[in-house]
């Protein structure tokens, strides 16, 4: 779904870390395009939920712990639930 892989390969340890750091620390269009957010997803909840299964799954997997995972989260569900606000 998201092609981060030479991100991750470049800077980030994995794509939790990335995901993690997109979400806290960057916005705009940095972020957008960090966590490949498309105008589409505005428009169409299921892609909007995908969108945010993927990543929430990927932050949530037991293969590693961030410290900052939950706030994380809070920050993605936050994110979601202005595309679905908009969608129809």
């Amino acid at each position: 779904m998201i092609n981060t892989d030479n991100k991750v390969n470049n800077f980030f340890h994995s794509k939790k870390f990335m995901f993690i750091y997109s979400l806290l620390y960057l916005s705009g269009s940095e972020r957008e395009k960090n966590l490949n957010i498309k105008e589409s997803m505005y428009e169409n909840k299921l892609e909007a939920k995908k969108w945010r299964d993927d990543i929430k799954n990927e932050i949530l997997s037991d293969t590693e712990h961030h410290p900052d995972s939950d706030r994380a989260i809070k920050k993605l569900e936050s994110m979601y639930e202005v595309m679905i606000s908009k969608g129809v």
